[in-house]
């Protein structure tokens, strides 16, 4: 889940198995990286990290990780 701050801030959680919220990102600033137009540049006050992605044929958001291995974005 997440949760809408202001214009690029947001706060990311996981909800567990009894339905509670784990914070997973807090504070997270979010914009479009300047030197790849197919990533985003994700900032918090601790750690800054790129996340790839592309979108397919049907207009799905993916996302790659570390391994470039796909993996659908979670919304």
């Amino acid at each position: 889940m997440v949760e809408y701050l202001n214009e690029q801030k947001f706060n990311a959680y996981l909800k567990n198995e009894e339905g509670f919220l784990i914070p997973v990102i807090l504070d997270a600033e979010i914009n479009m990286n300047p030197d790849k137009p197919d990533s985003v540049l994700v900032r918090t006050d601790s750690e800054q990290y790129r996340v790839d992605y592309f979108i397919d044929k049907d207009g799905k958001v993916i996302t790659l990780d570390y391994e470039s291995s796909p993996s659908p974005f979670v919304s």
